[in-house]
């Protein structure tokens, strides 16, 4: 029985860690990748050669990544990942069967009112986009019509479980219970 070839491709992430995975030689960027991630632990984005995003299907050979080369871990900004989903932005925005799909513009606007009274309590737009992204769950079905006290323990666990800092779980908190008194939901 012949011996599977293993090559060593180093794998960059935004810090400038690379790490080194070692992949089946005839393997795909989806095997790089899923090694990297058993390395890293959970990652999602992609991976880029050259700066040319990489297929997950394609061979890393058909890829051009050959032994010994470097491909960067890219991860999709929050902001981006929250404008993917209007329906969570606002009501208004959701697409249904027949009805096209909210335009940027619109989501764009609804994700700066979202994070302006975040903004506010001294957060910047990056934390703010981050824990919005973490409570969006909450912003979507029935989840709008729980008790603010309730969404915003929800909410705070959510975010410890994804790991986000106290100060912006404080300042989201401290939203969603101003959202009792004023009627208004604003997170």
């Amino acid at each position: 029985m012949r011996a599977r070839l293993k090559m060593l491709i180093f794998v960059r992430s935004l810090e400038g860690t690379q790490t080194p995975v070692e992949v089946d030689a005839n393997g795909t960027v989806e095997d790089l990748f899923e090694g990297y991630k058993q390395l890293r632990g959970a990652v999602d984005g992609g991976l880029f050669y050259q700066d040319k995003p990489l297929c997950p299907k394609e061979t890393l050979a058909d890829s051009g990544v050959c032994p010994q080369s470097v491909v960067e871990h890219r991860v999709k900004p929050a902001r981006e990942k929250l404008l993917e989903n209007p329906e969570a932005l606002h009501p208004a925005l959701a697409t249904a069967k027949g009805k096209p799909q909210a335009c940027r513009e619109d989501c764009e606007g609804a994700l700066q009112r979202l994070i302006e009274p975040v903004i506010a309590e001294g957060l910047t737009a990056e934390e703010a986009y981050q824990g919005l992204l973490c409570i969006m769950p909450l912003r979507i079905g029935h989840a709008l019509y729980l008790m603010p006290e309730n969404r915003a323990q929800i909410a705070q666990k959510m975010m410890q479980e994804d790991g986000i800092s106290e100060h912006i779980q404080a300042a989201f908190h401290k939203l969603i219970m101003q959202s009792q008194q004023t009627g208004r939901i604003r997170i």
